[in-house]
C-alpha cells in the first residue's frame, strides 16, 4: 500500500526524485500494475532504461 500511496498524483514526483538519487530501487511484493507504473513514470521523466 506504501507504493500505491507514493504513486498517487501529488506524491510522485517526490517518489522519483528520490528514486533517482539511487543506484538501484527494488519494488518487492507489489502488483503488475504498480510495477508498470514505476516504470512508466521513469520513462516519462527520466528517459532511462528500467
Amino acid at each position: 500500500q506504501a507504493l500505491r500511496y507514493a504513486l498517487e498524483n501529488k506524491l510522485k514526483m517526490k517518489f522519483l526524485e528520490r528514486g533517482t538519487m539511487c543506484k538501484a530501487v527494488v519494488c518487492c511484493r507489489v502488483t503488475l500494475l504498480q510495477k508498470a507504473q514505476v516504470v512508466e513514470l521513469v520513462m516519462q521523466n527520466e528517459k532511462k532504461m528500467t
